[in-house]
């Protein structure tokens, strides 16, 4: 009733008193459910990456770096550690936008009134911080991968040749970047507007079939 009675400050105490009574289970099951996921795209990105890298290189014209894969076990738990750098970047960036949702909800509380324009404006500029961190990084992680694939180098020594890599054609990777983020973009809205169409439709669905 409460949750149904239309009122924001009546349904945010419902949500508190749910949360209350079973917060913790929820909690343990989100945390299980999470670390599932992320191991099992852990191990399925990186055999995923290790499976196509030769074939891409070998469509680029590049049969040489294709013959030349290190494909063998030194390699693959390298893989494996990159992508686990980047999962647990992940969350370190999730558990970054969600402190700064709190700070920016307190900036606006400092002073006599409440101020929604400031809480919107550092909650802007940290999250363009963080997604930019969050960026670089998984770019370093993700074309360090070719590196370690290729020559079986070390993950710091990947890692630094992607920095390098940055340095040199900062223009053109931005580029790509670009593109690749606005085609991803496209997509996210495209599916979207897909599954709010479909629940709209699946309002009108009777209860019983016959």
């Amino acid at each position: 009733l409460a949750l149904g009675s239309g009122s924001p400050w009546v349904m945010v105490d419902a949500v508190v008193r749910i949360l209350s009574g079973s917060g913790p289970r929820f909690v343990l099951m989100l945390t299980v459910v999470c670390l599932a996921l992320t191991i099992a795209w852990i191990f399925v990105a990186s055999f995923g990456r290790i499976a196509t890298l030769a074939r891409l290189c070998a469509y680029g014209g590049e049969p040489a770096l294709a013959e030349s894969a290190n494909v063998g076990q030194p390699s693959l738990w390298n893989v494996i550690l990159l992508h686990v750098v980047r999962a647990l970047f992940f969350w370190a960036s999730t558990i970054a936008f969600i402190g700064a949702g709190i700070m920016a909800g307190r900036a606006g509380k400092i002073g006599s009134e409440p101020s929604f324009g400031v809480s919107a404006l550092v909650f802007l500029l940290l999250t363009m911080i963080i997604t930019f961190a969050h960026s670089r990084v998984s770019w370093l992680a993700s074309v360090a991968v070719i590196f370690v694939v290729l020559y079986g180098i070390s993950v710091a020594r990947a890692i630094e040749r992607s920095a390098a890599l940055y340095t040199r054609r900062p223009g053109q990777i931005t580029r790509i970047n670009s593109i690749f983020g606005v085609v991803h973009f496209a997509v996210f809205l495209a599916a979207s507007f897909m599954s709010l169409s479909a629940l709209a439709l699946l309002g009108q669905v009777p209860a019983a079939l016959p």
